[in-house]
């Protein structure tokens, strides 16, 4: 039983007692409990996590279903999930539902009924400035209010209405026939497709998700 080892360290000594944990955890193939509030440090380590509040189990599952699939909107908050709204089920024909906020209109596939919450990851979402042919049932306009490069990727903060999250990577730029030897940038220069792309603060963009992208809780 760890009881958050590594709160009082520094980066370094952090990475190596991460490393430490996973060689013990290895060679002695035993089970480790390990409590923490570093929300990567429990996809880094675990198998399996547990979200505990006020001494109840909200979830419990792999971090990759809790992070893309949370149970209920506490857990989508307390894990730091982006791009949380809530609507109301409008319509909904063989799986296919409309979801109703007070601005967009948002397609998902659920059974689902009446108000509900619903997430969208960043990674999920496609951005263009002008308005493509696409198979995705999600086309949603709005405007770039926020540009955040965190080094391996670029957040854009944009307003449909909601609020959206949205990543940019190397593999969007990729798909964009855009490669990192034409553009003659790094990882960390990611910053510089933005202005290849010609997205700045106020450019009007095009969000793209397909329905089964909407997780409904």
């Amino acid at each position: 039983m760890l009881n958050e080892p590594t709160a009082n360290l520094d980066p370094i000594s952090k990475k190596k007692l991460e490393e430490l944990i996973l060689k013990i955890n290895r060679e002695s193939e035993t089970t480790i409990i390990l409590t923490t509030h570093d929300l990567s440090q429990d996809q880094k380590l675990a198998d399996r996590m547990i979200i505990l509040y006020n001494g109840q189990i909200l979830q419990s599952g792999t971090p990759g279903k809790i992070f893309r699939k949370p149970k209920n909107r506490l857990v989508a908050d307390f894990v730091g999930i982006e791009n949380v709204m809530n609507g109301e089920i409008e319509q909904s024909s063989d799986g296919l539902a409309r979801i109703k906020t007070d601005s967009i209109t948002v397609f998902t596939l659920t059974e689902k009924k009446d108000k509900v919450n619903f997430t969208v990851r960043p990674d999920e979402i496609t951005v263009s400035r002008e308005k493509v042919q696409t198979s995705a049932r999600n086309r949603i306009q709005g405007k770039v209010y926020g540009i955040i490069d965190t080094g391996s990727l670029i957040k854009l903060l944009v307003d449909t209405g909601e609020f959206f999250t949205v990543f940019i990577t190397r593999e969007f730029l990729n798909e964009l026939n855009i490669s990192i030897n034409e553009l003659n940038i790094s990882i960390n220069e990611l910053n510089i497709s933005i202005n290849e792309l010609n997205i700045s603060i106020g450019t009007s963009v095009w969000l793209y998700f397909k329905a089964a992208a909407v997780h409904v809780f």
